[in-house]
């Protein structure tokens, strides 16, 4: 049985029993390569965070976190950085829902309806990527979008305020690997893709670069989220009426047929 905690967190304070617990749950589920004081340099400039924990009969097994942050130079931006690791054993298994990510961003836009938010990510999985770039119809970069200028700014901004090492045009550099996206890169299904994403992903990072990342930015406006949500409406009905076949009628059918 699984269950989600929901944490708002104003402070890690370090050496708490909460400090521990994520960074040993982020040593097990996104990486075990950082270290504790990189760790804490990675939730330093937040305002507020909601983190969540995912458990299964009482022990954690994966995490996901989305941190506000607010720019000093640019008082009119904000930033939702977030991350999300599931422990190996339970990888394909256990997933956290989805409509946490559009009901945070929903949340953070209402609550700064007069500035601008970007969800800001360094995306290593090159599947994860071309998901990002599916479910945000504006998602930067992309092999079928051009930067306007104003993210081209934001972008810039975005490098600055969070010291970011680009080693090439909208790649980052990270100061660690992690094993489960080393074992995508090397997957068939992914090195010879057709999905133009995972082809642009490709193009921009090497198979054997798993300490590289690119850095993705979507405005959180209204087009993004209107779009989100449409798509989320639709497939909440369907998944309604495929219960509603195969719980009702599905069974009625078979009556019928034995009957006949």
């Amino acid at each position: 049985m699984t269950k989600v905690e929901h944490h708002k967190v104003k402070e890690i304070k370090e050496n708490s029993l909460f400090e521990k617990r994520m960074y040993n749950l982020f040593s097990a589920s996104i990486s075990d390569q950082v270290s504790l004081p990189d760790f804490r340099k990675l939730f330093s400039k937040y305002e507020k965070m909601d983190a969540y924990i995912m458990k299964k009969n009482g022990h954690d097994i994966g995490m996901s976190y989305f941190m506000l942050c607010k720019n000093p130079n640019r008082k009119k931006d904000i930033y939702v950085r977030l991350g999300l690791g599931i422990i190996e054993e339970e990888r394909g298994r256990a997933h956290f829902p989805k409509k946490i990510i559009l009901k945070t961003m929903l949340k953070t836009k209402f609550q700064n309806l007069f500035k601008d938010v970007f969800m800001v990510g360094i995306t290593m999985n090159p599947i994860v990527y071309s998901a990002t770039c599916k479910y945000w119809k504006y998602s930067y970069p992309s092999p079928v979008l051009e930067k306007s200028a104003p993210i081209k700014q934001a972008k810039n901004r975005i490098l600055s305020r969070f010291h970011m090492n680009e080693v090439a045009n909208d790649v980052i550099g990270v100061p660690f690997r992690i094993t489960e996206v080393e074992k995508v890169k090397k997957q068939l299904s992914v090195v010879q893709s057709t999905n133009p994403y995972i082809k642009f992903f490709n193009s921009k990072i090497g198979s054997d670069e798993c300490d590289k990342g690119l850095l993705s930015i979507v405005p959180i406006d209204t087009a993004n989220l209107c779009i989100a949500a449409k798509r989320k409406t639709k497939a909440d009905i369907k998944k309604f009426y495929d219960k509603v076949f195969e719980e009702k009628l599905k069974p009625m059918l078979k009556e019928y047929s034995a009957a006949g």
